[in-house]
């Protein structure tokens, strides 16, 4: 997760770089510092912002619930369950990434489907229309990959303070 600094913070670096490497710093020298800026919005706190502008403009919530109205999951895909499950589980937490569940779902039985019996291709064209519904409801995707991979990243950060801490339930 490298993110590029604001020129505003690169300004403060350079500044305090240059005072570090010159001699003994002096009443003028130290006086002259820029005042500290505040720190921009993270990312999540822009992402949600824009969501929320978005949702608004919409006419629904930011985070409501769209259903997926899928058949049940034919036998031949259940290695795409998992997926799904943790999809509709985050649905009405974070719609991005229950969205990216969704898609990645999808992409794995659309690798499958040179094996699958015809009938089960319903269930896949019917989680394709649901997807792209769901799509519909989503702000900007630019970003999407920054926020699905920060959702991993403090997921096992979770995971890993329960375990390191003892308390891990596996």
């Amino acid at each position: 997760m490298s993110r590029m600094p604001s020129s505003e913070y690169v300004s403060d670096v350079r500044y305090i770089s240059r005072i570090c490497r010159s001699s003994p710093p002096d009443a003028s020298t130290v006086s002259a510092a820029p005042p500290l800026r505040p720190r921009p919005p993270r990312l999540e706190e822009r992402l949600h912002a824009a969501a929320t502008e978005f949702a608004r403009s919409q006419g629904r919530a930011h985070g409501a619930a769209t259903t997926m109205s899928l058949p049940p999951l034919p036998p031949s895909l259940k290695l795409i369950k998992p997926y799904l499950d943790r999809a509709s589980e985050l649905r009405d937490k974070d719609l991005m990434v229950s969205y990216h569940c969704g898609l990645f779902a999808l992409q794995e039985a659309m690798k499958m489907r040179a094996s699958l019996p015809k009938e089960d291709m319903g269930f896949i064209m019917a989680l394709m229309d649901s997807l792209e519904k769901e799509k519909e409801g989503l702000a900007d995707l630019e970003d999407a990959a920054i926020k699905v991979e920060n959702f991993g990243q403090e997921l096992f950060m979770r995971a890993d303070d329960r375990d390191r801490s003892g308390s891990s339930d596996l």
